[in-house]
């Protein structure tokens, strides 16, 4: 599974993870048609890849995202690329550290229920 996986860098990653032979999960927040173009590409190289939306910048995305993961996968996940990333425009209230943000939304620890 790549995170952030609809455009740049998550993109790069998901499709050569693809050409290398994986089964690949691309995650997405907001590009849904991003992401389904990435998942068509991998599928018309004879690819398996699936997509799912998941808002990580809320406090149960990461939750959505690994029982959207294990519906597909079941229990095993052998790669994860954590590319996704969360940012505030520089004239918006920022109420809390940009950096500290960013480390608590892709640090935080997801249990299955």
């Amino acid at each position: 599974m790549v995170t952030g996986a609809s455009r740049g860098i998550g993109c790069a990653t998901a499709l050569a993870l693809a050409g290398a032979g994986a089964r690949v999960v691309i995650h997405y927040g907001r590009s849904a048609s991003d992401a389904e173009s990435v998942v068509a590409s991998i599928r018309a190289q004879g690819g398996l890849a699936d997509s799912i939306a998941a808002d990580l910048a809320t406090s149960n995305g990461a939750v959505v995202l690994a029982n959207e993961v294990r519906k597909i996968l079941g229990d095993r996940l052998d790669i994860l690329v954590a590319n996704a990333g969360v940012s505030k425009s520089a004239t918006s209230q920022i109420t809390q550290s940009p950096t500290s943000t960013v480390f608590s939304r892709q640090t935080y620890e997801v249990r299955s229920s």
